[in-house]
């Protein structure tokens, strides 16, 4: 079971990145993978680095949260489904 089973991205992903400033390293890896598992992203955190390196890369995180629907972050309204492009139709068809 995942963190946050049943909750909207909308409200588990930012708690999920305030976690990722725990003072427990094991709290830390367990938000990141949590995070990787629900977006496919990983900006290069890695919850064992030093300060400096962890806080670049919740930078990253962050902006990518904060991207809204230009394609850089999640979707404004999780409980609506993502649209996916048509799939192509096998040539020779």
């Amino acid at each position: 079971m995942s963190l946050g089973y049943g909750q909207p991205d909308s409200v588990v992903l930012p708690a999920l990145l305030g976690r990722l400033n725990d003072s427990d390293v094991v709290v830390r890896l367990a938000a990141h993978e949590e995070l990787k598992h629900r977006t496919g992203r990983d900006f290069g955190y890695l919850p064992w680095g030093s300060t400096e390196e962890r806080s670049k890369a919740i930078g990253r995180w962050q902006s990518w949260l904060g991207g809204g629907p230009s394609g850089q972050g999640p979707d404004p309204d999780p409980a609506q489904p993502r649209k996916s492009l048509p799939r192509p139709s096998p040539q020779g068809r």
